[in-house]
């Protein structure tokens, strides 16, 4: 058992927080909804750029991508 998430689960992790659905998030982040399930399911990596938007619309800072669980 590892104590390390990917910056996928921790957005997927910091969005149900939140209540959140993925279109939710999307429009907020103002990324593509696709894009955004890609990335929570590992499927794809994201630019420095989207994973600042995605951050300040989760109120989180990059450091909360880090990998380690809470």
């Amino acid at each position: 058992m590892t104590n390390q998430e990917t910056p996928g689960e921790t957005i997927a992790r910091l969005r149900h927080a939140k209540g959140w659905s993925v279109y939710r998030l999307a429009i907020k982040a103002k990324v593509n909804r696709a894009q955004l399930g890609r990335i929570e399911r590992g499927e794809r990596s994201m630019s420095f750029q989207t994973a600042l938007k995605i951050a300040a619309a989760l109120g989180a800072s990059l450091a909360a991508f880090d990998g380690a669980k809470p």
